[in-house]
């Protein structure tokens, strides 16, 4: 609110409803549209071609065929898992530790 920031947010319920709600944000006159996960990959790339005036950035995906405007935000979450993983067997008193990831 200090800087003059209006957001909105959309809520994909299943797969088919990702290319209509890009398009309502485009629709709404959003200047960058935030897309997560890479389920949201190829519905992205699409909005951005039909919108070159838009602008969207995509978190856990990259694509070679991104148009000039997407800007793909992709973490090496190896790192930060190993460090976990060695914070975890090094403090585990079972000697047993997991993971546990999102979609398989």
């Amino acid at each position: 609110a200090d800087l003059g920031i209006q957001t909105r947010e959309a809520e994909s319920k299943a797969e088919t409803d990702f290319v209509p709600t890009l398009d309502s944000m485009v629709q709404a006159g959003c200047n960058l549209t935030l897309t997560i996960g890479f389920l949201l990959g190829d519905a992205t790339k699409a909005a951005a071609k039909e919108n070159p005036d838009s602008h969207f950035a995509i978190v856990d995906y990259s694509d070679p065929e991104f148009t000039d405007n997407v800007k793909p935000i992709v973490y090496d979450t190896a790192q930060a898992a190993f460090l976990a993983g060695y914070v975890a067997a090094g403090t585990s008193k079972t000697g047993k530790v997991a993971t546990y990831g999102g979609a398989q």
